[in-house]
């Protein structure tokens, strides 16, 4: 579950000690080693960010063979990465208590970064950046602590521009593969593009607590790192319509099974690919079909990562960083 002062003030301290840990599997974990950097090929295609070494790396993986590409290395004290629609670019958020902290978009090799927005207010949290299906506008979370003013969705050209408040106390945007509607929380609801016409997904009585939705490449389907009252989080998926609420994954126990981090659907909307923080037993990248079944790691992980989304493949034959 993602939470505004644990990305804030926890991940580069849990970034730094995670190495040191000691394994509590008894069969040794391997994990890919970065070598000269390729175009990953076009299955691979579901963006996670690794923190093997004190700091952060963005790569890809393959989720029918689990093979994993390095992508580049993300810049300091990064999170929140949002691949934009066609594959070229990444969004993300800058959290380093100076200038250099806000919204940041670079090249999808780590190259060309570029700051699209920082506000003045010393003690601000920005998180989920999400592209309009288009590409011409980015929306975020921005909350200026200690102000009267409360969270907000925010958006800004992605071009560059001036940045407008589109929902006053909503947070965690998602836009809809159409690009007509957005979705978002506290409570999980639809809105049109501007925060007008709020419609809640759940009715009362059925809601259920989350930090993280995606949508469907269709636009029918809401996977989600839900929790109702167990102690961690799991993958759900729920109809648009607020129908089929079905629980995917059954973790019990943060201590013992993790929680999940991050979530994306594949191209073909058949499967969900999440990643689980929590015991080296279970920690690392998983995949489960979205009707569910025997869930799979595709990758065991020493270290922390998260899932951040999909990333489509380019046919400008880029390569990577360093080529």
């Amino acid at each position: 579950m993602r939470h505004s002062w644990f990305n804030l003030f926890a991940l580069p301290l849990i970034a730094l000690l995670a190495t040191a840990c000691g394994s509590v599997t008894s069969a040794p974990i391997t994990e890919p080693t970065p070598t000269a950097p390729t175009l990953p090929p076009a299955s691979a295609d579901i963006l996670f960010r690794w923190n093997r070494y004190g700091y952060a790396e963005l790569w890809t993986i393959d989720a029918a063979s689990g093979k994993a590409y390095w992508l580049c290395r993300a810049p300091d004290l990064s999170m929140d990465f949002a691949p934009s629609p066609d594959g070229r670019y990444i969004a993300f958020v800058r959290a380093t208590d100076d200038e250099t902290e806000g919204l940041w978009v670079m090249d999808r090799d780590g190259r060309n970064l570029r700051q699209l927005y920082h506000h003045e207010a010393r003690y601000t949290v920005y998180h989920n950046p999400a592209w309009t299906p288009d590409g011409r506008f980015i929306y975020f979370d921005l909350n200026v602590i200690g102000d009267a003013q409360p969270i907000a969705i925010y958006r800004i050209p992605s071009e560059g521009g001036e940045a407008e408040m589109v929902a006053e106390g909503r947070l965690r945007p998602i836009i809809s593969p159409d690009g007509k509607r957005l979705l978002s929380g506290p409570e999980l609801a639809f809105s049109d593009l501007d925060g007008g016409d709020l419609q809640p997904v759940l009715p009362v009585g059925k809601q259920i607590g989350w930090s993280l939705a995606r949508l469907s490449p269709d636009g029918r389907w809401i996977a989600l790192d839900g929790y109702r009252g167990e102690w961690t989080s799991n993958v759900y998926v729920v109809a648009v319509d607020g129908s089929e609420l079905r629980q995917l994954t059954h973790l019990v126990n943060v201590y013992q099974d993790g929680e999940v981090g991050g979530l994306a659907w594949t191209a073909n909307g058949r499967q969900i690919v999440y990643s689980i923080h929590g015991p080296r037993k279970v920690q690392g990248i998983w995949v489960i079909d979205a009707d569910g079944g025997q869930p799979r790691r595709l990758l065991a992980s020493k270290t922390w990562l998260s899932v951040e989304g999909r990333l489509a493949p380019t046919d400008s034959g880029e390569g990577n960083a360093d080529d």
